[in-house]
């Protein structure tokens, strides 16, 4: 008998390529670099707002690598021998308590959001001062309108009815009552504008109380104890092992949940109460993966930005912008 090389409690790890990301085809979100279109003079706050944001977001995915990285923070898997089948049966046994840091989580996730909103509005400051000498009409009504139907763009007169006709016209060019549109875009769960959600992020703020929960991320870690005590047994079976499709891929977390099946080696006990790790991925309340939703929202606030560039480039000459063709 050949005892284990390591000394890891979770060495042997199972992956999955199954998500429930909607992908949609069209035109891809060709952005310009954020030096590159700060030159723009219409742009140049705005931009700074969103680099802003886009470090923070880099910041925040590097601390939840980093904070589900402490097994703490894993959900435990028991396994039980299912004895029609033979296989075992591995269920939550408990879900990680995020509650130490979930209101800093929170809080992180408004400060990125924050700053995509805001360099929406200050794309709208500086488009009103441009038409207008450089003085608003009404500052207090001057905002880039996010609106899910036509009526509520029609409402939104307040803000549009300050902007020069060719810039009202681009900016409603991006409502979210115009859906996909074209665009090459992605998205968990049921199809969301990227606007829509950074609306209702901004709305949140103040009231928000049911997230961030937990999902199952794409990958589980069996323990030691659901393995043999010989690492020549463990080899030999490894390369048999097919495991069963992850269950509850976009669902919360839950204490009791199946999230696989294997057939362990002959001889493995029946009832394994540690015999797996989980780690999993942080969402909003409706499965929404935090980050990859920020990064959506980024990626399209960019690409408003970008367009902005390409279709008023009284600036081009000075500059060479990547086509979005």
């Amino acid at each position: 008998m050949r005892p284990w090389p390591f000394s890891n409690p979770y060495p042997a790890l199972v992956g999955w390529l199954t998500t429930d990301v909607t992908i949609s085809g069209g035109q891809p979100l060709v952005v310009v670099d954020f030096d590159t279109l700060k030159k723009h003079p219409l742009l140049s706050t705005a931009v700074s707002k969103l680099r802003w944001g886009h470090n923070h977001l880099a910041t925040l995915e590097t601390n939840f690598t980093e904070a589900f990285s402490d097994p703490e923070y894993h959900a435990r898997l028991r396994a039980d021998r299912d004895a029609k089948s033979g296989d075992h049966v591995f269920k939550i046994a408990n879900v990680p308590d995020l509650t130490d840091f979930a209101d800093d989580i929170v809080n992180e996730v408004f400060d990125v959001a924050g700053n995509y909103r805001a360099a929406l509005d200050k794309m709208a400051w500086k488009l009103v001062l441009s038409g207008h000498g450089g003085v608003a009409p009404d500052r207090r009504g001057v905002k880039f309108p996010i609106c899910d139907c036509p009526q509520q763009w029609t409402d939104a007169r307040r803000a549009r009815n300050q902007f020069d006709p060719a810039h009202c016209g681009f900016i409603e060019g991006f409502q979210p009552y115009h859906g996909v549109n074209g665009l090459a875009d992605s998205w968990h769960g049921t199809y969301i504008h990227p606007l829509t959600m950074l609306q209702s992020l901004s709305n949140e703020a103040k009231h928000q109380d049911d997230w961030p929960v937990t999902l199952p991320g794409a990958n589980a870690a069996i323990g030691r104890d659901a393995l043999p005590i010989d690492f020549d047994e463990y080899l030999a079976i490894a390369v048999q092992c097919r495991p069963q499709p992850l269950g509850g891929i976009g669902q919360p977390m839950e204490e009791g949940n199946e999230v696989m099946r294997i057939r362990l080696y002959p001889g493995a006990n029946p009832h394994i109460d540690d015999a797996g790790r989980l780690t999993p991925v942080l969402a909003f309340a409706e499965g929404r993966r935090i980050i990859d939703t920020l990064q959506r929202i980024e990626r399209y606030v960019h690409f408003v930005l970008s367009e902005f560039a390409r279709q008023f480039p009284s600036w081009r000459r000075h500059l060479t912008l990547p086509s979005s063709a």
